[in-house]
């Protein structure tokens, strides 16, 4: 206990230079959270590096390529099968083949075909130059009426579309690059086409990770709006929410600025862990805001800092075996295979343990600095199941 009261007087002594840290901590943190955090949902974080099954697939795609495309759709107002679609073909296709991440580039004009002359047979591009004449876009035509295939996956059935597809190098290459790859393919497109049309499995991926960024955004605002509200019915006065509130959210912010730093991204799992925090955070601020107005009613006579330290010594231990408890079962999730749930478990270990540390520490400096008057009304919903209490056991 003696340890306790120590490091409690240490909080109480230093709280400001430790609020000044904390405030620096924070900003940096907000800032780094909001300009740099990222969303990642490749596959590789789904699988051991030896998966037998992620080497296969790897394998098949060194040995065969990628099955992993960029498909950019344009239309021409009479057809696609003109001078104009091909100069503007062969110019996408230059510029996307100078990209390290691209493997191949298809487009209607340069695809291969087997032709069969005096008989040999050679392979040959659908076009070697772009038509002119009306007698060589028929020339084209006719050649693409006898390959259906080729024909039915770059041209639409009226003709006036028509699709260029580009085939991205293998997975473990480029699964870092997504975002990069899928900007600078839109760009180059763009230079052609300005509202240019793009499909493709990496571009679904990219929305999606893009998506899931504006979504978790909403709902972790949303988490704070009803934490605040929540907040506001467990503490029973409500200026103790001015304590409560950035005791809640600095760990966070403070965590995923380590988080940022430290290179890693979101996934679909560590995004729990701000719920996480929140959810402990509140249990542990409500415990000590509520033992400490409950001091404040038995000792009357004590000096302030004095009732602080009481409320802090008395409730560390039952917050510190919560913390304790509640890390050791997240990082336990380290010893997963899977490197999603590694991350998750290593960042909840951190963060429960942060959030102890600093909501200790704000709350200390939130009691020093704030007065409350005495006969502030209290309310909250802790005073409806005191009377609730009350009233079961008068009647049993």
């Amino acid at each position: 206990m003696k340890i306790i009261e120590k490091i409690v007087d240490f909080i109480l002594d230093q709280y400001k230079a430790l609020l000044l840290i904390i405030a620096v901590l924070f900003f940096i943190s907000a800032y780094l959270v909001v300009t740099e955090i990222k969303v990642e949902n490749s596959l590789k974080i789904w699988f051991l590096d030896n998966d037998p099954h992620y080497g296969a697939y790897l394998d098949f795609q060194e040995q065969y390529g990628n099955d992993d495309i960029v498909t950019i759709f344009a239309e021409y107002p009479e057809s696609a099968i003109c001078e104009e679609s091909a100069r503007d073909a062969e110019y996408i296709k230059s510029r996307l083949d100078s990209l390290d991440f691209i493997d191949k580039v298809y487009t209607v004009f340069s695809a291969d075909f087997l032709n069969a002359n005096d008989f040999e047979l050679n392979i040959e591009q659908v076009a070697e130059e772009a038509p002119q004449t009306d007698s060589a876009r028929q020339e084209i035509i006719n050649r693409l009426n006898s390959f259906p295939v080729i024909k039915n996956t770059f041209l639409t059935p009226d003709q006036k579309g028509h699709v260029i597809i580009a085939r991205l190098k293998p997975v473990d290459q480029i699964e870092n690059k997504r975002d990069e790859l899928i900007r600078d393919i839109k760009a180059i497109a763009q230079d052609v086409y300005p509202e240019v049309n793009m499909g493709g499995i990496a571009v679904l991926t990219e929305a999606l990770n893009r998506r899931v960024a504006e979504e978790t955004s909403v709902f972790t605002s949303l988490s704070y709006l009803i934490i605040i509200v929540l907040l506001s019915f467990f503490i029973r006065k409500r200026r103790y929410l001015l304590i409560a509130i950035p005791s809640v959210i600095v760990p966070i912010a403070v965590l995923f600025g380590i988080f940022v730093l430290a290179g890693y991204k979101l996934n679909m799992i560590s995004m729990i862990i701000p719920t996480i925090l929140l959810v402990y955070s509140i249990a542990d601020v409500v415990h000590i805001l509520n033992i400490y107005i409950l001091y404040g009613q038995i000792y009357k006579t004590l000096p302030k800092r004095d009732i602080i330290k009481k409320s802090l010594v008395y409730s560390f231990i039952p917050c510190m075996f919560t913390s304790v408890t509640t890390m050791a079962g997240y990082v336990s999730f380290t010893l997963s295979p899977f490197q999603a749930l590694q991350t998750t478990g290593i960042f909840a270990f951190l963060g429960v343990g942060l959030a102890f540390v600093l909501l200790y520490i704000l709350t200390a400096a939130g009691l020093m600095i704030l007065n409350v008057p005495e006969d502030e009304k209290e309310w909250g919903i802790s005073l409806y199941f005191e009377k609730l209490n009350l009233f079961i056991s008068q009647k049993v």
